[in-house]
């Protein structure tokens, strides 16, 4: 049997709907005939539609997730870069009774390496840049 065509219909009423014609050769009294079988369409139709919806959602939650871990990625090192600056300016300051130097200088190194973690924006395909 081919494969099925997506054809309209129209009904009793007059309204048009979505069909599907199949054809199939058909041995009948020593002949061979032509066996159409019509079906009504539109439900299936609906149903892909919903498939595909579903399909991209799911992608978009999935491209979200990568999106996240790379964030995470983003935000892991900077926090380690972080920590290895202010162990740096421990060593170098604090033993020297500096306090207060380290304390502005360690507000300066927190700061530097948060703001720019807290504007990270990576567009979801899709979706426009903001």
């Amino acid at each position: 049997m081919a494969p099925a065509m997506q054809l309209a219909a129209r009904c009793a009423d007059g309204t048009e709907i979505a069909v599907e014609i199949a054809l199939a050769p058909l041995a009948f009294e020593g002949r061979t005939v032509t066996m159409a079988t019509v079906r009504d369409a539109r439900e299936r139709i609906r149903h892909l539609a919903q498939l595909h919806a579903a399909q991209q959602r799911i992608a978009l939650a999935e491209e979200r997730e990568r999106i996240a871990r790379d964030l995470h990625d983003i935000v892991i090192q900077r926090l380690f870069a972080t920590g290895m600056s202010i162990q740096a300016v421990a060593m170098r300051f604090y033993t020297h009774g500096f306090q207060l130097l380290f304390i502005a200088t360690l507000t300066y190194i927190l700061w530097s390496h948060v703001r720019p973690a807290r504007v990270v924006d990576i567009p979801v395909s899709g979706e426009a840049a903001a």
